[in-house]
């Protein structure tokens, strides 16, 4: 149960939204629809996991935000819009926040965590994900970004490979000396 989002006039965003790179990052104007597809990854990345040996497609998944009160009155906002609590069930706002959903034969869990400062890398030590997404990226330091992209691919691995692994981001347009200008992995 998702809502059905239009993209017929963002076939940049619907590019965004099917990409399967290892890094993928759409960068648009305020307003310009970004964190739907964004945050519309997650599901679809977990739909696309093998599944274990009792066939329950697992996976586990980061959202970033620069800080806790942008990510609990912007990025939660839109996500609940996405996985709305009465369907997918409720995020549960502790240190990290998690959510938990089971549905169909999915079982995914999504830590929603704010890092806005190169020290914050120590949060991510002996995380183990599938993949991470980076809400307003320009935001965040490309350290975190960096030291993200060694954690994920990890989760599960006992039971069966990742079938897909990565990050992705969306930002606001980046200042021309931002790290994120021209940034390739």
């Amino acid at each position: 149960m998702q809502a059905n989002w239009d993209f017929s006039t963002s076939p940049i965003a619907w590019d965004f939204r099917q990409c399967r790179d290892f890094a993928s990052f759409i960068i648009g104007p305020v307003g310009s629809g970004k964190s739907v597809p964004l945050l519309q990854r997650i599901i679809e990345h977990g739909r696309e996991q093998e599944p274990s040996p009792d066939n329950i497609r697992r996976s586990r998944f980061a959202i970033v935000r620069n800080t806790m009160p942008e990510l609990r009155s912007t990025t939660a906002v839109t996500y609940d819009q996405i996985y709305p609590a009465d369907y997918f069930g409720d995020v549960v706002w502790r240190s990290p926040a998690t959510h938990r959903m089971h549905v169909e034969d999915l079982e995914i869990e999504v830590n929603l965590i704010a890092l806005d400062k190169p020290k914050d890398v120590k949060k991510l030590l002996s995380l183990e994900l599938t993949g991470a997404a980076f809400n307003e990226m320009r935001e965040v330091p490309r350290s975190v970004v960096s030291r993200m992209t060694e954690r994920v691919g990890r989760y599960g691995l006992n039971e069966r490979a990742t079938t897909w692994r990565g990050i992705w981001g969306d930002s606001n347009p980046p200042d021309t000396d931002h790290w994120l200008y021209g940034w390739h992995h």
